[in-house]
Formats: structure tokens, C-alpha cells, sequence
């Protein structure tokens, strides 16, 4: 089943700071992934996207 959840304000915020505080070039798309897997305690990400390798708090799979 697909989840679809609004997390407004406070993921945006999160991501922002990611954004605006890293130095791995990652967009603002991907900050908002990172920011929506903090809040939701998620630490696994499906992507080919190699910059997510580079995140210690994430495990590619």
C-alpha cells in the first residue's frame, strides 16, 4: 500500500537546513527526502543516486 502523508512546515524547515548547512551539492529534492526519512525514523533508501552514500545516517540498498 502507498502512504501518501503532508508533513508541511517542519520538513520543509529540516530540509532547508540541510540544504543550505551541506557540502555535498545535494538538491533541495534530496534534502527533502533526507528530511522526510529523519522525521519518519526511516534509515534504508532504494536509489542510484550516489549521493546518498555519502550520508552516515543512511544505508543504500
Amino acid at each position: 500500500m502507498l502512504q501518501y502523508e503532508i508533513y508541511g512546515k517542519n520538513v520543509f524547515e529540516s530540509a532547508w537546513q540541510i540544504f543550505s548547512e551541506q557540502h555535498l551539492q545535494l538538491s533541495f529534492v534530496d534534502c527533502i527526502t533526507i528530511a522526510t526519512m529523519k522525521n519518519q525514523k526511516i534509515r534504508q533508501i532504494a536509489t542510484f543516486d550516489r549521493n546518498f552514500t555519502k550520508i552516515e545516517e543512511m544505508d543504500v540498498v
